[in-house]
C-alpha cells in the first residue's frame, strides 16, 4: 500500500506544469525562489535571484513560456464606448509595466515601449483609437531579432531584426 501511496504522489507532481521551490545561492545563504514551467513539452526554469543586470531572452520559447505562466494578460479594465460597447479603459502602460517588472524579477530583459497612433492604426487595424491615442507595449530581444510583446493578450511578433546575421 506504501508503495502505491508514493506512485500516486509522484504521478500527481509530474503532472503539475509549474512547481516552486526554494534554493540557495552560491555563496549566500539567502534563499531564492525557483519556478519551473512546462511549456508546449518543454520544461523551463525561472530563477527569481535578480541578480546583475537582466539579459536578453535566450530563445522564442523561453519568452513563450514566460508569457505563458505570467497572467498579467489576465486583467482587464473595461468601460462602455459611446456606442454602448465594452472597450479596454486605455490603461495599457500599466500592464506593459507589470509585465516589464515580472520579467526583471526572474533577470530577463523586456522593455517598454509607446506607440504613435498612426502606428497603432497599422499594427492593430480596425481596434478602436481615439484620434491622438497612444498605446504601449513591451519589446523583447531574441537572438539578433526584436518581437513586440502585447501584454493585454500575450500575443508577440516579429518587429526587426537588429542586424544582418
Amino acid at each position: 500500500m506504501a508503495k502505491f501511496r508514493w506512485i500516486l504522489i509522484v504521478l500527481f507532481i509530474t503532472s503539475l506544469s509549474c512547481f516552486a521551490v526554494p534554493a540557495s545561492a552560491e555563496g549566500s545563504t539567502a534563499n531564492l525562489l525557483v519556478k519551473a514551467w512546462n511549456y508546449d513539452g518543454q520544461w523551463f526554469v525561472f530563477h527569481y535571484d535578480r541578480q546583475g543586470s537582466p539579459e536578453d531572452w535566450e530563445s522564442l520559447d523561453e519568452l513563450a513560456a514566460f508569457l505563458d505562466m505570467d497572467n498579467t494578460d489576465s486583467f482587464h479594465i473595461l468601460r462602455p464606448g459611446p456606442d454602448g460597447r465594452l472597450y479596454f479603459n486605455g490603461q495599457c502602460e500599466d500592464l506593459a509595466f507589470q509585465l516589464r517588472d515580472r520579467a526583471y524579477e526572474i533577470g530577463k530583459r523586456l522593455e517598454t515601449e509607446i506607440l504613435t497612433y498612426q502606428e497603432c492604426l497599422e499594427l492593430y487595424p480596425g481596434k478602436y483609437l481615439r484620434a491622438g491615442n497612444l498605446h504601449m507595449l513591451c519589446k523583447a530581444v531574441v537572438g539578433n531579432r526584436v518581437y513586440l510583446v502585447e501584454p493585454e493578450t500575450d500575443k508577440y511578433w516579429e518587429y526587426c531584426w537588429l542586424d544582418d546575421e
